[in-house]
């Protein structure tokens, strides 16, 4: 047997050892609700909404846009870092 076959068929022996039960684990499909961590109202500022769903913005003094409760969000209604945009879970300002 070749050097380079030789070596290909340890790799896949290691890749067999490595992976274990990943591989083998099943996907639900569609996914579970009850194993579902990730919730949308975490992430969501306290906004009024249209007859459409789109939220009602506020926007501070200073033009900013706030939630009812002076929390920073996006023009979508998300909580956001005033410092650096990024979308935050509700956690984050209590």
């Amino acid at each position: 047997m070749s050097p380079k076959l030789t070596e290909a068929n340890e790799t896949i022996r290691m890749a067999d050892t490595l992976l274990g039960d990943f591989v083998r684990k099943e996907i639900d499909v569609p996914p579970r609700a009850d194993l579902r961590t990730f919730n949308e109202n975490d992430i969501l500022g306290e906004v009024d909404r249209d007859e459409k769903g789109n939220p009602l913005v506020l926007k501070d003094a200073r033009g900013e846009i706030i939630d009812k409760d002076g929390n920073p969000i996006n023009k979508r209604g998300y909580l956001v870092d005033p410092k650096s945009g990024a979308i935050v879970e509700n956690q984050n300002f209590k």
